[in-house]
Parts: structure tokens; C-alpha cells; sequence
């Protein structure tokens, strides 16, 4: 399956950008730098997507670096999302999620909806001829007593400890697993947050590495893998982390 899904679905939220007639062109467009605007711009779609409608939905995963991960039947594809902004002459804003494909193909724009902190729906363009969803997992409901600054700070569990610190945009969360006091495991993410969710995900960027540390005190490294995928859902003080890669962790419960 394309990615471009042809001239007449590809509605970008620049009217100039994307040659579409809009009612009253706007008197000027930029280009927002997501690093200054997280909060209130990027933060509120960051998060798992599926889309709506058709005979193949696509999935969409929007990180906190501004790039995402979209799924399709037969492939994948990635990409990064620019912000732009247009002015209207009576001082109206409109603030627009541009989706370039890895070539710089624009193939979707999307509309901000500024009313709510969280969005929940993704129209492309004017008409929305594209239509994505959150994926809901059943823990939208309890995700308001959840902030991002929650999972902050250093967490454990027997012999497995988790540092998570503020990265830019996200969260770095670092992981260690000591089997003994010679050998053990760690993991690295960078962990975006879902808003709709009130969770931390890492999507296909984690790092597993096994270390041994000799008799002299020297160590030697071994990296598992480095396309991971990780979920850390914290309630009620608690936090769980699930990972396709590790399955039999799931039930370790992580408290501060």
C-alpha cells in the first residue's frame, strides 16, 4: 500500500503549501519550532493513532521528537511532523499538523483543535477526506489523575531499578536488571507521553544491552537489540512496563 494516497487525499493545512482554495486566504503563514510550543502544539497529539474508515486502516504513532511511525497491511513507513500557523487579516489563527513523508512528500495536514489539551481526532485538510482516532486501551478514563511529571524520578523493584528523567520534548527512562553482583541488563528508552492514555511509550527505539564484569573489574557490553518497544503505565503510585520484547515482566510492580 502507497503511502501517497493521490493528489486529491493529499490536504495539507498550509492553503499555499498545498494549492487548495480556502474561503479567505490567510495573510501569512509560518512554520512553529515544536521545541517552544510542546505543551500546548505537539504534546497534544502525541500518541497511538488508527484510522478510520476504509477496507485497510492505518495506524499512526506520533513520538515526541516531532516524528512518527505509520503501520499499513504489507508496511510501514516513517516521517516527522512540521507545525504552521496562519494568520488571517482580522487576526484569526489557525494552527495546522503537516505529516511529510521520509522523501518530504507532504501527505496529510491536519487541523489543531485549541478547545481541548488533548486531541482526540485527526481531520486532513478542508474536508477531512482522513479521519484518525485514538486507539483507546481502556485507561483514558483514570488518565486525568496522571500527569507527565509523575513518572519522574527513580523507581524499583526487587533488583530491576528505573531512573526517568525530562529529555527535550520527552522522557529518558533508563532501566537496570542486576542478576548478580557480576552480570546483569539494561534498557534505554526515550519515552514520549500520551495525554488521552497517561502513559510513557518508547516505539521501536529501545536499547537492550547485557554487561559481565570480570574478576579485574572490567565489563564487556552486548547489545540484544536496539528496536525495542516499551509501555510504562503508572496509577495510584504504581508503576507496570510492558515490552513485546520482554513478556515476562509485566507483572513487576515499580513504586518511588
Amino acid at each position: 500500500m502507497s503511502l501517497a494516497l493521490g493528489t486529491a487525499c493529499v490536504l495539507s493545512g498550509s492553503a499555499a503549501e498545498a494549492g487548495i482554495n480556502a474561503a479567505e486566504a490567510p495573510v501569512s503563514a509560518r512554520e512553529v519550532s515544536p521545541v517552544s510550543i510542546d505543551a500546548a502544539f505537539l504534546q497534544s497529539i502525541c500518541g497511538k493513532w488508527r484510522e478510520e474508515g476504509g477496507l485497510n486502516p492505518r495506524t499512526l504513532v506520533i513520538n515526541a521528537d516531532g516524528t512518527y511511525d505509520l503501520s499499513y497491511r504489507g508496511g510501514a513507513s516513517k516521517g516527522t511532523v512540521k507545525i504552521t500557523q496562519e494568520e488571517y487579516a482580522d487576526g484569526y489563527k489557525v494552527s495546522w499538523y503537516n505529516f511529510y513523508g521520509a522523501d518530504g512528500t507532504l501527505w496529510m495536514g491536519a487541523p489543531r483543535d485549541g478547545e481541548y489539551p488533548v486531541q482526540t481526532d485527526l481531520f486532513s485538510g478542508q474536508d477531512g477526506a482522513m479521519h484518525f482516532v485514538r486507539q483507546e486501551n481502556g485507561l483514558h478514563d483514570t488518565a486525568s489523575e496522571v500527569k507527565a511529571k509523575d513518572y519522574a524520578g527513580v523507581w524499583a523493584c526487587g533488583r530491576c531499578w528505573i531512573t526517568i528523567e525530562p529529555k527535550g520534548n520527552g522522557y529518558q527512562v533508563e532501566m537496570q536488571w542486576a542478576s548478580s553482583a557480576a552480570e546483569g541488563t539494561r534498557w534505554s528508552y526515550f519515552c514520549t507521553f500520551d495525554g488521552y492514555s497517561a502513559e510513557l511509550f518508547c516505539q521501536g527505539r529501545g536499547v537492550r544491552t547485557d554487561y559481565v564484569y570480570d574478576e579485574s573489574g572490567a565489563h564487556k557490553d552486548k547489545v540484544i537489540y536496539r528496536n525495542g518497544s516499551g509501555v510504562f503505565t503508572m496509577r495510584r503510585g504504581v508503576m507496570f512496563w510492558h515490552s513485546p520484547e520482554e513478556p515476562d515482566n509485566g507483572e513487576m510492580e515499580f513504586r518511588q
